[in-house]
């Protein structure tokens, strides 16, 4: 089985892991980190937009629970460049949902990657939900 983002409804198929639901709505994204998954495995959602040439708020809900949680981390790559993090996080962050406001400097050749890591086994689930993208700098 590859490493992917599952969308889901309730639980992870883990358990002492992930989220019981969805923060907003009914779905909510996740990596499931189960076997034959390895240590370091990733999923990332990247953006296929175009964008304005301006700074963004990018806002969203993360979810980090498992004693082996990895790392979520939110990039961005401009062209061939190299990808830029602006904002890491990694271990067990406990059973609850947090909010991110993040400030990205985006232009029209700018992908933003949302990518998840697979800590050591499967008490390593990342979610993100309600993920959304404002053409305005966060307050």
């Amino acid at each position: 089985m590859m490493p992917g983002i599952f969308f889901v409804i309730g639980k992870t198929h883990s358990t002492i892991t992930g989220p019981n639901g969805a923060k907003v709505g009914t779905y909510y994204k996740y990596i499931e980190a189960s076997q034959p998954q390895v240590t370091g495995d990733n999923a990332k959602l990247v953006s296929n937009r175009v964008f304005k040439d301006e700074t963004y708020c990018l806002s969203m809900y993360y979810h980090m629970y498992g004693q082996t949680t990895g790392t979520l981390k939110i990039q961005t790559r401009t062209g061939n460049d190299t990808t830029v993090t602006h904002w890491k996080k990694s271990g067990n962050q406990g059973d609850q949902w947090y909010s991110l406001e993040l400030n990205l400097p985006i232009n029209d050749n700018t992908e933003i990657i949302i990518e998840a890591i697979r800590g050591s086994d499967f008490y390593s689930d990342i979610a993100v939900d309600y993920i959304v993208l404002w053409p305005i700098a966060c307050p």
